[in-house]
């Protein structure tokens, strides 16, 4: 089993397994660079309302919920 798939303690954030699969490109989000967020208001782990649109320019990632 490749190491990306076991569940493992992370203990160096720039470190990735040797073994990962290269993403393959498939230029389907390229018509998404320099657009605008949509205007959606998410709560954040603090309790504060965090509108995407308000957000400013820049690189910004998200972490969401599974269900």
């Amino acid at each position: 089993m490749p190491s990306w798939r076991r569940r493992e303690i992370v203990t160096h954030l720039n470190r990735l397994p040797a073994d990962l699969p290269v993403p393959v490109d498939d230029s389907a989000a390229d018509h998404l660079g320099g657009r605008s967020a949509p205007r959606l208001s998410l709560p954040s782990t603090s309790g504060e309302i965090i509108t995407l649109d308000e957000l400013g320019s820049g690189r910004t990632v998200l972490y969401l919920p599974g269900q």
